[in-house]
């Protein structure tokens, strides 16, 4: 009985190590998100969504200034790194046959059905945090034509390319990892001045990154094989 007991621990031993490793690789996962516009000059405007907010911890945002039903709008989901390194800029990168890759600094906030295109230019976002009044008008609410998410590995994959970096975490290359930190501090003040530099270079890093990964995506776009390196929702 105590071998039993003892092979039944191992087992259980392996099954959590094994679940805490997938779980730790896809908390890492540089994930890509790609969206296709039913109208090309909706990639001007900002895409963000209908929230609660709580007026008890927003006590400036009162009925005065358009939060009576205590809802606004808000781009989704937080920022991939400091919003000083992109706030005031287009979110999207061209790639091919009218689809766009989210700029992984923003984070991804396309979220079909409950996004909604509002009248507000991308260059006038003061914050990535920022909060948009209920009043303020809606271009459309079905303005996505495709939207799909993909990344770094599966794009190698099809690709039969090696990564660069021959540093692993999990077995993964780093090249296919995001950092901890990146998402940690809305501004570049809020990051502590012992790792700034490194946190910079990170940062810098996988910028140079994404441009390798736009060209490739390029590459399978054309080729038509989209769907053998992306999940395209359909909504």
């Amino acid at each position: 009985m105590k071998n039993i007991n003892c092979t039944i621990l191992s087992v259980l031993c392996i099954f959590l190590f094994n679940a805490c490793s997938q779980s730790g690789v896809d908390n890492h996962i540089t994930g890509m998100s790609l969206v296709k516009f039913k109208n090309q000059d909706y990639l001007n405007y900002v895409v963000a969504e209908d929230i609660p907010i709580d007026l008890s911890a927003n006590p400036e945002k009162n009925d005065e200034n358009g939060y009576s039903n205590k809802r606004a709008y808000k781009i989704r989901s937080i920022e991939g790194v400091s919003q000083d390194f992109f706030i005031g800029k287009s979110p999207y990168i061209e790639l091919s046959d009218g689809y766009y890759l989210v700029d992984w600094k923003w984070g991804n906030f396309i979220y079909k059905p409950f996004n909604v295109l509002l009248d507000v230019l991308w260059s006038e976002v003061q914050d990535r945090q920022q909060l948009w009044d209920m009043e303020t008008p809606i271009i459309s609410s079905d303005f996505i034509d495709k939207w799909g998410t993909t990344n770094r590995s599966e794009i190698d994959r099809y690709l039969q390319i090696e990564p660069a970096a021959n540093d692993t975490l999990y077995g993964v290359s780093t090249d296919h990892l995001r950092s901890d930190f990146l998402g940690r501090y809305h501004s570049l003040s809020d990051v502590p001045e012992g790792i700034k530099e490194n946190y910079i270079r990170e940062k810098e890093r996988q910028d140079s990154l994404q441009c390798i990964y736009v060209e490739r995506l390029k590459l399978i776009i054309q080729k038509g094989a989209l769907n053998k390196v992306a999940y395209i929702y359909n909504i």
